[in-house]
């Protein structure tokens, strides 16, 4: 493997500690890493009640692992977590002009490719709707408020 969100739960392996084979490779532990963003955008803004994720409707590590592990965060929080879904650049203009509809207060922004790519575009959204960001380190020096490695 590569780079893997959740080797496990992907199925590549039955457990990190007796993988099955001989395998090497990175996990990021997305899910687990998901869940501690919605705690540290909680933290950056305690009265927030509803917060929203960033992520690309096309990655299935976004969508089957880590948003699970962000909605039982929010949940333990007592925080409504919306879900906002772009496929490619074009699509962020409008995620945003949601999420100002829904009057998100916070925003997390899941650690994926295309997202990665398109930090300053989102940064600048952010801060025209005035909604509090939270991405990793690259979204911080773009503009962002919170940037978490």
């Amino acid at each position: 493997m590569a780079i893997v969100g959740d080797p496990v739960a992907g199925g590549i392996v039955t457990s990190l500690a007796q993988p099955g084979g001989n395998i090497t490779g990175q996990s990021f532990f997305n899910p687990e890493l998901g869940a501690k963003k919605i705690e540290l955008l909680k933290e950056a803004l305690p009265h927030m009640t509803r917060a929203a994720c960033l992520l690309n409707q096309d990655n299935p590590g976004s969508t089957v692992l880590t948003l699970p592990a962000m909605e039982v965060a929010a949940k333990s929080l007592k925080m409504e977590l919306y879900q906002f879904g772009v496929r490619r650049p074009d699509d962020l203009e409008g995620a945003f002009e949601r999420m100002e509809q829904a009057r998100i207060e916070g925003l997390v922004i899941d650690d994926e490719g295309m997202l990665n790519a398109n930090v300053g575009a989102i940064a600048g959204l952010a801060r025209k709707r005035r909604i509090l960001s939270r991405g990793n380190k690259e979204l911080a020096q773009a503009g962002g408020l919170i940037g978490y490695e």
